[in-house]
């Protein structure tokens, strides 16, 4: 990658909740390592179980990161904005990627390989432990909207009540499901 392409990096890498906290020659060395890559509207930028070598930051346009349901319909997980980091958890555990993530505009993005992150990342444990918290703070917040989601279905459900389980009787089961 060219100067100009790492001078226009080092303030996004800097902001990053992940990798602000590497110092200059570290981040500088990440940003000289990894590539930029160029995505059309539409482009996939990976899909869901293709390896986690890598980790992402959003550099320029709009992601969105998606599943697909079970009755097949598209579920978007989450929108990823210029400077957010995504890829992050396949790349720390080194096991397949967990959603497919696709352009919605002409997007760059900058790919750190696992290869050259984990060094930089043992090398700075204050940076690692960002890392932690940031992920935490991710999974309290998807703990908390799944929370929710599910309260919403089942005050949805006609004659739903805080006793509905003894309205069954007679060890009757049911079943629903929440989308």
């Amino acid at each position: 990658m060219g100067p100009r392409s790492q001078a226009r990096l080092r303030p996004l890498l800097k902001k990053n909740a992940f990798l602000g906290r590497l110092p200059d020659t570290a981040s500088d060395a990440l940003v000289q390592r990894g590539q930029l890559k160029k995505y059309a509207k539409g482009d996939i930028i990976y899909r869901r179980d293709d390896p986690g070598d890598s980790l992402m930051i959003l550099f320029t346009g709009q992601l969105k990161l998606t599943n697909i349901s079970i009755k097949a319909k598209e579920v978007v997980l989450h929108f990823v904005v210029p400077g957010e980091t995504f890829g992050e958890v396949a790349a720390l555990d080194g096991k397949e990627r967990a959603a497919n993530a696709v352009a919605l505009e002409a997007s760059e993005v900058l790919v750190i390989h696992t290869r050259d992150l984990l060094p930089a990342l043992t090398a700075h444990p204050h940076a690692m432990l960002e890392i932690i918290r940031a992920l935490a703070r991710r999974l309290a917040l998807a703990r908390r909207s799944s929370r929710t989601r599910r309260s919403r279905c089942v005050r949805a459900l006609p004659g739903a009540s805080s006793d509905w389980r003894n309205s069954l009787g007679g060890g009757a089961r049911t079943a629903f499901t929440c989308n």
